[in-house]
């Protein structure tokens, strides 16, 4: 097999193992290290007996906002081959989490088309008659607690559900090699020429795993999924953060459209 680039993914495992494939589609290599771990549901009986509510159409009818992909695997793990509630109506508060309950559930899926945050999708007109509604927030053991008090102020009846934890994982020497391989001159065609950041809680915890190599990776370009994540790359000394929209294609897109204006190509 011929060398390729390789590009750093930091986002949780299961996530940069969905996007291998089409790196290597595309002419790339995915090097994983994540820089979250993903924990299963501290409660996973109880997330499934919330859920089962929600079974049947004529049963009450709730809103169920997701705010990651892991949310979104987490719950389709709890339910096990089980179809998804059909007395869930389904939103997303990026387009990476949309497509991916979309593909999940093949329901429609309300999300904000730009914006990846709280704030733009209780923007959206669909979101204006919260009052006295159940609303379920699938999200980890903390954050997005803007997006709480949001849905409280609009009148939402808001049941918060734990669906993972997200803790910073222990150092993986292997990867940790394959990185600093990639980083040398020995590497040539394989040489590291991108890498991908997930969130701002992503880019801490890469402070702590990678001390030496965290500077070597600021000439070179990150893609990020929102503004807010650039700006927190560019404090920690990562001096290139793109922004994509969100979602495996958006970063596809954006990751051939930034070698294809690269010069001499990457």
């Amino acid at each position: 097999m011929p060398l390729r680039p390789q590009v750093l993914l930091t986002r949780p495992q299961a996530l940069s193992e969905r996007l291998s494939p089409a790196l290597q589609a595309a002419g790339l290599q995915g090097l994983i290290l994540p820089a979250i771990e993903i924990l299963p549901p501290p409660q996973p009986a109880l997330l499934l007996q919330t859920l089962e509510r929600y079974r049947q159409v004529d049963g009450p009818q709730a809103l169920a906002i997701f705010v990651s992909p892991s949310a979104v695997l987490q719950v389709a793990a709890v339910l096990a081959g089980r179809d998804w509630p059909k007395g869930l109506k389904l939103a997303a508060v990026g387009q990476g989490t949309a497509a991916l309950l979309r593909e999940c559930t093949g329901q429609a899926v309300l999300a904000p088309a730009d914006s990846g945050d709280g704030a733009a999708l209780l923007a959206l007109p669909a979101m204006q008659s919260l009052a006295q509604r159940t609303v379920l927030l699938c999200r980890g053991q903390r954050g997005r607690e803007s997006l709480v008090q949001g849905l409280r102020a609009a009148g939402a009846q808001l049941e918060v559900l734990c669906c993972y934890a997200r803790v910073c994982p222990q150092p993986d020497a292997l990867a940790l090699q394959r990185l600093q391989h990639s980083l040398s001159a020995e590497a040539g065609a394989a040489r590291l020429v991108a890498w991908v950041l997930g969130s701002a809680e992503a880019a801490h915890n890469l402070q702590q795993l990678l001390p030496d190599q965290g500077r070597c990776l600021a000439p070179l370009p990150v893609f990020v999924p929102h503004a807010r994540v650039a700006a927190v790359a560019r404090q920690c000394g990562w001096l290139h953060p793109l922004v994509y929209p969100g979602g495996d294609a958006a970063l596809l897109q954006a990751l051939q459209a930034w070698r294809a204006s690269a010069p001499g190509g990457a």
